[in-house]
């Protein structure tokens, strides 16, 4: 059964499973165990031409769906930014997900974020970094103005960058990042896929255990016997 859950102007969709008696309900993942239940996401997972921090043949991969307005998202980036120097053989890729039916500016940050990308790939971090740095102090009347300024701030240019965000093409990526969020069942932000492996939210000590499981789930195969 589709359920869809609301607190106030927050809105959640999800699954949960009913017996056929309507006694019981699960609410849960059913996994088909006679395959890789993560293959298909890292099938559907595009990792390509999208901001990323890390080397680019990283054992571990991170793929966050993310908002600019979104607290916990900012919460996220502070706790990637700590824990990444100690995770140097992890790579971290960015997708746009702005809630806009709760979060009014966050379209408008997203689209400001991909062409900072694309004006200069080195400098989105710094960008994305200022971003999260002034969320509270960013509002839908003064979005663009602050955004334009955080953007010479990172070293961008603010023409260009005005220019790229009314591109449709541009609007066109992030409807594609929103796009591939639903089909993996995206609903809340953040959400991340280590190695295909979903989690939303999330601790300090939660992402250490993903990844430390993933690591080592790397470094079992990789020291698996090959049988003809």
């Amino acid at each position: 059964v589709d359920i869809e859950i609301k607190v106030g102007e927050n809105k959640q969709t999800g699954k949960v499973y009913v017996t056929k008696d309507g006694k019981y309900m699960l609410r849960g993942e059913l996994s088909d165990l006679s395959k890789d239940p993560l293959a298909e996401a890292r099938a559907q997972l595009q990792t390509t031409d999208s901001p990323s921090l890390g080397p680019a043949n990283a054992p571990v991969t991170l793929v966050e769906f993310s908002d600019f307005e979104c607290p916990v998202c900012r919460s996220l980036h502070d706790i990637l930014r700590g824990l990444l120097p100690s995770f140097t053989q992890v790579r971290v890729i960015f997708k746009d997900f702005p809630l806009e039916e709760i979060h009014p500016w966050a379209r408008t940050a997203a689209l400001a974020g991909r062409c900072a990308y694309q004006q200069n790939p080195a400098a989105y971090a710094r960008y994305r970094n200022e971003i999260y740095a002034q969320q509270d102090q960013i509002t839908a009347d003064n979005a663009s103005d602050k955004l334009l300024a955080l953007a010479t701030q990172a070293g961008l240019n603010a023409s260009t960058l005005t220019a790229c965000m009314a591109d449709p093409a541009t609007h066109k990526e992030v409807d594609a990042d929103v796009a591939l969020g639903k089909s993996l069942e995206v609903n809340s932000t953040p959400t991340l896929f280590v190695n295909g492996r979903p989690m939303v939210g999330g601790t300090e000590q939660l992402l250490e255990q993903f990844i430390g499981y993933e690591q080592e789930e790397c470094k079992a195969h990789a020291g698996a016997p090959v049988h003809n």
